[in-house]
């Protein structure tokens, strides 16, 4: 059961990042939008880091789903 738990987490982590497009849209505007005060700086690349999680993290996608249908957000 861990391993296809385990399975399930992988196949939904695309749908993860897909639910950070647009705050890290909103982000990288505000970082990196034109100003008529300076030159805007140029955004050379985006990087995925991971680390260990202490705790219960939290699945923004489930989150999602949750509040759509009127449920609280729980931990994943």
């Amino acid at each position: 059961e861990d391993k296809l738990a385990a399975r399930a987490e992988i196949f939904r982590f695309p749908a993860q990042l897909t639910s950070l497009s647009e705050p890290i849209q909103v982000l990288v505007e505000a970082m990196f939008g034109e100003s008529r005060y300076e030159e805007a700086a140029w955004l050379r690349g985006l990087y995925l880091t991971s680390a260990t999680q202490e705790g219960a993290p939290i699945d923004r996608l489930t989150a999602a789903l949750s509040s759509s249908f009127g449920l609280p957000p729980r931990r994943a």
